[in-house]
């Protein structure tokens, strides 16, 4: 490594205050380190180094002048090994042998600090200097200009520096001349021995101070550079130390320990006194050299490894590159050995850059973020070329002086800017019509930006995969902001963790979360990284964007404010959505707009003239036509042709200099003849490019000359499937797709270079490419393509590139990557080397095939082939489809591609025969949208999902997932077949209202924290959270989908935009809370009901123009606008009103017998539905309020809804569903949803969907298709189905969950679980899941936990009623009920005998029952004026533990007591934690002052221990030795040790559990060694285990615990690892305590969110 390159790790930083380099390296002001750049200080050096590997602290900003980061010129793969560099290898400050000799010499030698210094100095400064002739090397020739003015500054510094320097190094001056007149006295004392022995005593003595003071000054530089060497490699200047190689760790690990060594022999000759120094001088010089000497040894040793692993790797890639196998020497180096040197970062290089050769630039993609690289300027797969020298040099200036400032003296060579531009502006706006060169000028733009180093990020959109995908233009321009700072860089990886599904969200969503936030964060902190940087978006009308207003230029126009200092230069076509978004007000004024029409027509026409002139005269060189071809009049006649098109002329070039017809006299005549033919035929009669076209027909009629019949088809097929594939495949891909031989593609296309850009000879890889994508119209249009052998017909070839794909598809299998099962507890995202695996099993046709084969399928011709295909792809591939899926991080395409393929066999036509194909893909779809969640983050879940929660009948299940090993059983709670809840999402923020969107394809959550969450109704993904501030009450779309209309609980409304999630405006409607508001059916009134009885009516543009409608006298419930633009409103004053919006009057009151909850109005105006609070709908006629139906129900109606066909659906809160015919009374459908609590219920528009909130959850419900209440398939909404049985919504708790679940239990035998509910008890098995038994019992809720006895005779329970409960379980046993306390029950145990039961109680006491006396009397143990929450009873009985809150402290006099608190009283919440010691009799022995609350108590099981969890996660263990005789063989006292004099205190040891949640549960392992909580181990110390214990029981079930949507185990010596993906519907209940969730060895029970039990067997994954 050279200095220069150590010097760029520290350039531009500012000193910190405690660091502790030397003076010599901190005294200059180009040393400062940044805000953001800090090193960071140990208290001495090297030490705990190994210790901090796992910390992960944000590593230095990297400096955007700094020549290390700038790629070296013309070898992208040396430029790959650069970055590698950076990214892999330590910076080592580079001193070498020699210099470090030089040290070892002065110490040896004792030269003095003066004459020492400049040896060492320059070594350690070179580390800081610039190398001038590196740098200059290593820039582009145009910025060596500015390296040689900041070369001049630095040189200047370093002649300041070197000025303090010399005013500090007078001592030395002043010593040396001392010496220097001692040894001239000396010499000239000879004649008088006296003075020359003074003389030469005082030399020696001066000789010895200037060796001691030598020794002291190399002491003090080298223990100096150990710490600099130390602060290279710390952590925080490295990646996360996770992501090592082996090898690379290994390095760090011996040079860190001989640092180490190093440093303490330094440390110990400072540790000498000052005799010893002076004493010892010669020999601490030669201490110190060997000090000196081992250090270069170490770093020399370092160094040369990492050189020799950086030439293997370039080297490797290089082989890479050609295609070719690493030669064999290298493949054996490469293989691990034994021997350090040999296993280095040769692996890495092999397998990271393999695909990062051409992204030289940017780190590794940070996971789950999934940007597009292809999309970046600089990929060599893009098929862009730059503007041709002198040409389009007005653009060009007017672009730069935007980025720049115009007068800017870098602009002085370009020509005044054609537009008067403003720099201020943070936005551009390019924009032409299609062939006009945008792409061309942001192509050079982008180069001249990243030549200056100032290009910020790319995306450069075209029609092909994921480069037209919108929503990977913020992904990919973040992934490229993250190399420019580290607190960016990191921020990032935060907001990526958070949103696991950012890349599906809005692009607003996306712009704030991966974009705008991380940058705030970065300059909140000081950063300067990003000033005057420039992000290129080009060809924006390329990606896919149907909205009105393009969702990415709303979302700047959003942002635009907190985007800077960034600029944005977006080019497109004129498109009117893209128009539009240009044209919003908080845009229009921060955009400065070029359009390319600006540019005069003879400066256009020059550039072209030039770029042809140019072009053809290379080719008349290469052709030997001499310099006078083509002639004036031929380029001018060439240049009118081309309509001032640049793509014309790049496409006519390529067109006449065809190398392979070798006649550009013949290609120019033809070209102009068949322009001027269809230059005379004018517009009407062709189309707009009517002369691209007829050069188009000129290039195919050419190649249909030279080609067979045979060839042509050939060459057809080829250019249908470019032409018509979704993304854009190379010459390998599209020969394995089309089953081609090698070098097909290159064969025939080689006929087309004029329209095609083919990649290099030996790149295979890189895509083919239209030259312009209007080729690709041409050539499928059968107007503009005359030529029949050419003309490309969609259908039959979409049908050959369906079969191909299918026939890809089937050779996929389960975990493709081969991903060794030791990961299958991890994410794809924290899989490692995931991505390489990725792209070595999952190739290009692969991957095309897994994301568009129902693309081809549903444009192609079905027949009797495809659908035989078809068939096979599904009875064996389905679920290896999902997992591919999942590994591309494209999940979400999977819905929409099933629910394609089966419309297209439901329409085909004639009718496909008879195959189980629709239903496969049926269920497929299903399993997509019952664990979308889960198989998005883990390929392993699709299998684990499928086999653990797919319903019994389940077709994909039954064939492939049925009895797979290793997997979680589900004993409890599995569907028999799929119900109508087709997705579930879990909320954790607690959802208050719904409403669907225009389309039906997004509902709107209105949540209790003030937000509002848009989820994709397929799949329930999170697209956007609209930020609000108070509880919103209710939601409405739009008429046009493009706002939402809120209101809260303070009376506020607020209008917000769904694209960006803007807040658009916000108005005090209402005093009060806002129950309902409405928009208008054309969009341009709103009104809002209030709980004041008022009506508040609007118009929507302007808005603050308002009128308020009084009339009724309780709180307005509902309010709807009818299609003819009147309002109807319902309230509590069991009256509904419809008011003229005309005259702002009533029209008429329709009068009831209950309370008004919702009111609905039919599409054709004619029927007012009013749903009332005792269940009944009544229907009155609009036009006079004639009473029509009275439609019968128990339950309230809190939704309704017209369909189109006339129908109303109707929603009730005991979860039912009706849907009526309003006309006959009839209730055409029923459905019971089974779910306890229903918040809010909408209808989707289309009648398919029901949105269910209750609260924690929202579920996603398909309409029932007939009376039976049937759910079809997709695309047979109308029809009966037999793919799915008569179920219900949801039966996830086998036919209970519609009961209030209270509590459950495992028994200690692990074979039955007790569920108590709020009407009865049941008693299930575990192996089955059945019901045993079932008991009569009401209560509302447990208040303890429920425990069992011994034997499992009795389970018992505190209630509501402050009962205590005991269930005889035996068949014909009953619950009797124990009352006695005042307050409720906490705690019960079962004593070892059985005969009694213990009950704690908030009311201070501790009592004992009889359980088998009929009406118990019971024994007071214990009471106190506190609440008692916590009760723990030893092994054998005769010890209690009891915590309790206090109103006042303990009292401590009493002389039962054998030991004292350790602490004084603690206050807590104005309460005193206590733990008590108690004997069976409840007698007090010990009192101890807590911390904290205490929310679990346990012993050991030798009583020698106790334990307490806290509310704050901490775990404090008690030595209980001096107080309880542990049990022995011997020994089985039951009396406490006696304690002569004073009472001792007991020890207290503190534990963590690495989280602040209160710990609900804690025990004793069976060894003793570890504290079991609810979700971790916790290791004891030896000295702190219990005295006895089951030392031979080694087998340690792990710890099962439910967190962030999966079941997690944990144990000793492993940690915790995910078992599995959990749907929301059989998730633990987080909002209640641990009564709902039971642990037993590997058996789980668990209430879930409905409420029902849920029994996993987790046995099978050990």
């Amino acid at each position: 490594m050279t200095p220069s390159r150590l010097k760029n790790m520290f350039s531009g930083r500012r000193k910190s205050p405690d660091t502790t380099l030397p003076r010599e390296l901190t005294s200059s002001p180009r040393n400062s380190l940044g805000p953001d750049d800090r090193v960071p200080t140990s208290s001495r050096s090297g030490s705990g180094l190994l210790a901090r590997f796992r910390s992960r602290s944000p590593r230095p900003e990297s400096n955007r002048g700094s020549t290390d980061s700038l790629p070296a010129d013309g070898d992208p793969v040396r430029q790959t090994a650069q970055v590698v560099g950076r990214e892999h290898a330590i910076a080592v400050p580079p001193a070498t042998p020699s210099e470090l000799g030089s040290l070892q010499d002065s110490s040896q030698t004792g030269q003095t600090r003066s004459e020492r210094r400049p040896k060492l100095a320059p070594m350690l400064d070179s580390t800081l200097e610039p190398d001038p002739e590196h740098t200059s090397q290593s820039m582009p020739a145009g910025l060596r200009s500015e390296a040689a003015r900041q070369g001049h500054r630095l040189s200047g510094s370093a002649l300041e520096r070197h000025s303090s320097l010399r005013r500090r190094r007078w001592p030395d001056t002043v010593t040396n001349g001392l010496t220097l007149a001692l040894d001239v006295t000396e010499k000239a004392g000879a004649a008088f021995p006296p003075l020359q022995a003074v003389a030469g005593s005082l030399a020696a003595i001066t000789k010895v101070v200037k060796q001691t003071c030598s020794n002291e000054n190399n002491l003090h530089a080298l223990l100096s550079y150990v710490e600099l060497l130390n602060k290279v490699i710390a952590p925080d200047t490295l990646p996360p130390s996770q992501d090592w190689p082996v090898a690379f760790r290994t390095r760090v690990s011996e040079l860190t320990s001989g640092l180490q060594k190093v440093e303490d022999r330094v440390v110990k000759l400072q540790s000498e006194r000052s005799l010893e120094r002076v004493l010892n001088a010669q020999e601490r010089a030669g201490q110190i050299a060997d000090c000196v000497k081992t250090l270069g040894q170490l770093v020399a040793t370092f160094t040369m490894h990492g050189s020799i692993a950086t030439e293997l790797g370039i080297n490797s890639i290089r082989w890479m590159k050609l295609g070719k196998t690493l030669p064999v020497n290298c493949r054996s180096f490469c293989r691990p050995r034994r021997i350090p040197v040999t296993r280095l970062v040769v692996g890495v290089l092999y397998c990271s850059l393999r695909q990062r050769a051409h992204h030289t630039s940017i780190p590794p993609a940070i996971p789950g973020l999934h940007p597009t690289f292809s999309a970046m300027y600089n990929d060599n797969e893009g098929g862009r070329s730059e503007c041709e020298p002198e040409t389009r040099k007005e653009a060009l200036a007017t672009i730069y002086a935007w980025i720049l400032g115009p007068g800017h003296p870098d602009l002085s060579a370009f020509p005044p800017p054609v537009l008067d531009v403003d720099h201020r502006r943070l936005v551009m706006w390019l924009y032409a019509l299609a062939g006009a060169g945008k792409s061309t000028l942001a192509q050079t733009t982008a180069q001249w930006c990243d030549s200056r180093r100032i290009l910020a990020a790319s995306f450069f959109c075209a029609r092909d995969g994921d480069r037209s995908n919108v929503l990977a233009i913020m992904p990919t321009i973040a992934q490229q902001l993250a190399r420019l700072c580290v607190v960016f860089r990191e921020a990032l990886r935060e907001a990526v963790v958070d949103n696991p599904n950012v890349h599906q969200m809005s692009v607003a969503s996306q712009l704030q979360t991966l974009i705008v936030g991380p940058l705030r964060t970065a300059l909140d902190g000081g950063s300067h990284a990003f000033d005057e940087l420039v992000v290129i978006i080009d060809a924006l009308d390329e990606c896919m964007d149907d909205e009105a207003v393009s969702v990415v230029v709303k979302s700047l126009s959003l942002h635009h404010e907190r985007i800077a200092p960034l600029k944005f230069l977006v080019t497109s076509r004129p498109e009117p959505n893209i128009k539009a978004g240009f044209t919003l007000p908080t845009l229009a004024a921060n955009t400065q707009e070029f359009p390319l029409s600006a540019i005069p027509d003879n400066l256009t026409e020059d550039d072209i003239s030039f770029f042809l002139q140019k072009r053809l005269r290379e080719i008349a060189s290469r052709n030997y036509l001499g310099p006078g071809w083509p002639s004036g009049d031929v380029l001018k006649r060439l240049v009118s042709l081309t309509e001032l098109l640049f793509i014309f002329a790049a496409t006519a070039v390529r067109f006449i200099g065809d190398l392979e017809a070798m006649d550009p006299e013949g290609r120019m005549l033809e070209l102009l003849r068949a322009g001027s033919e269809a230059a005379t035929i004018g517009n009407s009669r062709t189309s707009p490019f009517r002369i691209l076209d007829a050069l188009y027909r000129q290039v195919l009629a050419s190649v249909r000359r030279a080609l067979g019949e045979v060839a042509l088809a050939q060459l057809r097929r080829i250019l249908g499937a470019v032409v018509l594939a979704k993304e854009r495949l190379g010459p390998t891909a599209l020969e394995a797709l089309l089953e081609m031989g090698p070098g097909s593609t290159r064969r025939f296309l080689s006929r087309l270079t004029a329209i095609l850009i083919l990649p290099d000879v030996g790149d295979d890889s890189s895509p083919i490419r239209l030259i312009h994508l209007s080729f690709a119209n041409f050539i499928v249009d059968s107007t503009r393509c005359t030529e029949p052998a050419f003309l490309i017909d969609p259908s039959h070839h979409h049908t050959s590139l369906a079969q191909s794909c299918l026939r890809i598809l089937l050779t996929l299998r389960h975990n493709i990557c081969d991903v060794e099962l030791k990961y299958g507890h991890l994410l794809n995202s924290e899989i490692p080397d995931l991505e390489e695996k990725v792209a070595r099993h999952l190739t290009p046709e692969r991957q095309y095939a897994v994301k568009y084969w129902a693309h081809h399928l549903r444009h192609a011709a079905v027949d009797e082939e495809l659908l035989s295909a078809l068939q096979a792809f599904c009875d064996s591939h389905l679920l290896d489809w999902l997992e591919a899926l999942s590994l591309l991080g494209c999940v979400d395409v999977a819905v929409a591609a099933l629910q394609s393929a089966q419309q297209t066999l439901k329409n085909s036509q004639p009718p496909p025969p008879p195959t189980d194909a629709p239903a496969l893909l049926y269920d497929c779809e299903r399993i997509v949208r019952a664990f979308y969640e889960g198989i998005s983050a883990s390929f392993f879940e699709v299998l684990r999902a499928t086999a653990t929660f797919a319903p019994l009948s389940s077709p994909l299940r039954q064939r492939h997932a049925a009895h797979l090993p290793g997997m979680v059983l589900l004993r409890r709670g599995r569907e028999t077949a799929w119900s109508a809840t087709l997705t579930t999402t879990a909320n954790n923020r607690f959802v208050e209202c719904l409403d669907f969107s225009p389309d039906g394809n997004v509902i709107a959550c209105g949540t209790q924290d003030g937000g509002i969450e848009l989820r994709n109704v397929q799949t329930g993904a999170e697209a956007h959270v609209l930020a609000g501030e108070s509880w919103i009450i209710s939601v409405c779309f739009a008429p046009d989908g493009k706002a939402i209309l809120s209101s809260d609980a303070h009376g506020f409304v607020t209008l917000w935009d769904v694209a960006t999630g803007a807040r658009l405006g916000r108005w005090k409607r209402h005093t009060d809370r806002i129950p309902s508001v409405a928009w208008s059916s054309d969009g341009t009134l709103a009104a809002s009901g209030s709980t004041n009885g008022k009506i508040v009516l609007w118009s929507v543009d302007p808005p603050e123009e308002s009128s308020t409608l009084s009339g009724h006298h309780g709180q307005v419930n509902s309010v709807v606008f009818s299609c003819d633009g009147a309002l109807i409103s319902g309230s509590y004053d069991k009256t509904c009103k419809i008011w003229d919006m005309r005259t702002k009057s009533l029209l008429r009151t329709l009068e009831h017998d209950s309370e008004v909850r919702c009111v609905a109005v039919s599409p054709d105006i004619q029927i007012v539905a009013c749903g009332q609070w005792d269940g009944e709908i009544m229907l009155w006629s609009k036009a006079d309020g004639a009473k029509l139906q009275l439609l019968p129900g128990s339950a309230q109606v809190i939704s309704l809804a017209f369909r189109a066909n006339g129908t109303l659906a109707a929603a009730y809160n005991d979860s039912s569903l009706i849907l009526w015919d309003v006309h006959t009374k009839e209730a055409l459908t029923r459905s019971l949803t089974m779910f306890l609590t229903v918040r809010a219920v909408a209808f989707s528009p289309d009648g398919v969907h029901i949105g269910v909130s209750t609260g924690v959850a929202v579920h996603i419900i398909r309409w029932p298709t007939d009376r039976s209440g049937t759910f079809g398939p997709s695309g047979q909404n109308t029809e009966l189905s037999e793919l799915d049985s008569h179920a219900p919504a949801s039966t996830a708790a086998g036919g209970h969950n519609h009961e209030d679940l209270l509590g459950l239990s495992i028994s200690p035998d692990g074979r039955l679980v007790v569920a108590v509910l709020n009407n009865e008890a049941l008693l299930l098995e575990v192996s089955t899941g059945d019901v045993m038994h079932t008991l009569e019992y009401r209560s509302w809720v447990v208040r303890s936990p429920i425990v069992w006895s011994p034997t499992t005779s009795f389970v018992a329970w505190g209630d509501d009623e402050k009962d205590v409960c005991v269930w005889e379980t035996k068949p014909g046993g009953r619950i009797r009920r124990f009352a006695g306390h005042s307050d409720r029950v906490r705690a019960v145990h079962f004593t070892r005998d059985e005969q009694h039961v213990l009950s704690a109680s908030e009311d201070g006491t501790i009592l004992r029952w009889n359980v088998y006396e009929t009406h118990p009397s019971p024994a007071i143990l214990f009471q106190c004026d506190g609440r008692i929450r916590e009760l723990a009873v030893s092994s054998d009985g005769k010890w209690m533990l009891s915590g309790s809150r206090d109103r006042t402290p303990p009292d401590l006099s009493s002389p039962d007591l054998i030991a004292k608190p350790s602490r004084k009283p603690f206050v807590n919440d104005g309460h005193y934690p206590t733990l008590r010691l108690h004997e069976a009799s409840g007698r007090v022995l010990w009192n101890e002052h807590v911390i904290d609350g205490i929310s679990s108590l346990a012993f050991s099981d030798d009583c020698t221990r106790a334990v307490a969890g806290l509310y704050d996660g901490r775990i404090l263990l008690y030595d209980l030795t001096q107080l309880l005789p542990h049990r022995t063989t011997s020994s089985n006292a039951s009396t406490p040790l006696p304690h002569p004099g004073s009472a001792p205190i007991v020890p207290e040891y503190e534990f963590s559990t690495g989280s602040q949640q209160q710990v609900e549960q804690i025990s004793f392992s069976p060894d003793g060694q570890w504290l079991v909580s609810s979700e971790s181990y916790t290791v004891v110390p030896a000295e702190l285990r219990p005295l006895s214990s089951h030392k031979n029981d080694l087998s340690l079930p792990p710890v099962y615990f439910y967190k962030d949507g999966w079941l997690w185990s944990s144990e000793p010596d492993i940690g915790s690892q995910r078992l599995c993906w959990i749907p929301p519907a059989f998730r633990y209940d987080e909002s209640y305590s641990e009564r709902f969730w039971s642990v037993h060895g590997h058996i789980i029970a668990c209430g879930t969110r409905e409420k029902g039990v849920v029994i996993l067997d987790a046995s099978h994954c050990q």
